[in-house]
């Protein structure tokens, strides 16, 4: 998930997404049991044998087209690498230093960002198709899960430039990958207040598989609103089977319960009067980790239920690695105990507690677990 905010008086900023930690001995045996297999039809267990094989392909570099033309943006991944950039380029902190003293205490700030989207298409048709198949069947599976109405209007593996956006609802795109080419407008500011600026270009592969983005817009003193963007990129450059599999649900359950997080955040925000950009960005960071940690017990349940309906054989060390890889990011840091309380719960239970009290939620994540049966 990336949060955005930006106003008047709020500068635009972005946050990532993505943490788990699998513990050993019995934590570990207790959520991570075999997958259980079960007959399916020929046509879609041919399909699966596409997906599954999709880790083992070569990353493909070309052809490279544009998803989205540049606009202002605030994409977190991209600053990173800016700021990374700048630290290893010597020659240029050289640069800085003798325009505004070699003693003096430095700070850089991004003054603007202009981000293209470009992507590699899925050319190898048997594995886009088997995979928008999925996405397409595992979705409607959720909507009848939790009795929700199809949010999205448009699902597809485009192949063109500048593919068509739906109109309504939500535009999932199936790609192979995702960059990013940006041009950025870069301040350095000395203590004594001398500053000079630079404009830095580059471009690089996103490392995030799906992504939901959340804006924070604050027209007016103590008036905010949120909206989630109505486009959604899927790649499917992975070398994990069951990380696959769980894009499509991930990303669909933030669109799902993202009204009851957003809800919060902005009650909290009105009711707090919180106006700086530093307290908006610690309460909704707070809050959008709340909404990984259900989302991240929710999309468990959900695969280990899903998964031997349709024939599918998941391997603990790919169910394993998925969560691992999430363990050091800070947006995942209440993702195991919350895939430990849902767990506890039951699906149909925490869906519906946090989708009518998500402070009960968030308050489960840290006290002991009372469920009755």
């Amino acid at each position: 998930m990336v949060l955005s905010t930006d106003s008047n008086h709020l500068t635009s900023h972005g946050l990532k997404r993505r943490k788990w930690l699998v513990q050993a001995g019995a934590a570990l045996t207790s959520l991570s049991l075999p997958w259980p297999l079960k007959s399916w039809s020929d046509s879609f267990k041919e399909g699966y044998t596409y997906i599954a094989a999709l880790p083992t392909l070569p990353t493909l570099g070309s052809p490279l087209l544009v998803l989205r033309d540049f606009q202002s943006d605030s994409d977190m991944e991209v600053k990173r690498r800016i700021y990374r950039h700048i630290a290893e380029d010597r020659d240029l902190v050289r640069q800085i230093k003798q325009k505004i003293g070699f003693d003096q205490k430095v700070t850089m700030t991004i003054k603007s960002l202009d981000i293209r989207l470009l992507y590699v298409p899925e050319l190898r048709k048997n594995y886009s198709s088997a995979y928008e198949t999925y996405c397409r069947r595992v979705i409607d599976h959720i909507l009848t899960k939790t009795h929700t109405e199809n949010i999205y209007g448009y699902i597809s593996s485009p192949v063109v430039p500048m593919p068509k956006v739906g109109k309504r609802g939500i535009t999932a795109f199936l790609v192979h990958q995702l960059g990013k080419e940006y041009q950025a407008e870069c301040c350095f500011t000395a203590e004594d207040g001398t500053s000079t600026r630079y404009q830095i270009k580059g471009a690089c592969f996103s490392n995030r598989l799906g992504a939901v983005e959340v804006v924070i817009e604050s027209p007016a003193e103590n008036e905010f609103r949120i909206r989630r963007n109505n486009i959604s990129i899927w790649q499917n450059r992975s070398d994990n089977f069951y990380s696959l599999l769980q894009i499509p649900v991930e990303e669909t359950f933030h669109y799902i319960l993202g009204p009851c997080t957003d809800l919060k955040i902005v009650d909290e925000l009105r009711r707090k009067k919180i106006d700086t950009v530093v307290e908006v960005e610690k309460l909704a960071d707070h809050w959008l980790a709340i909404e990984e940690a259900i989302v991240g017990g929710l999309v468990y349940l959900l695969l280990k239920e899903y998964t031997p309906k349709y024939g599918f054989t998941v391997s603990n060390r790919d169910v394993e690695r998925a969560l691992l890889a999430k363990e050091n990011l800070v947006q995942y840091r209440y993702r195991k105990v919350g895939i430990k309380r849902v767990v506890e719960m039951g699906f149909e239970r925490a869906f519906e507690l946090y989708t009518s009290k998500p402070a009960e939620f968030q308050t489960s994540l840290t006290t002991p677990p009372i469920f009755p049966s």
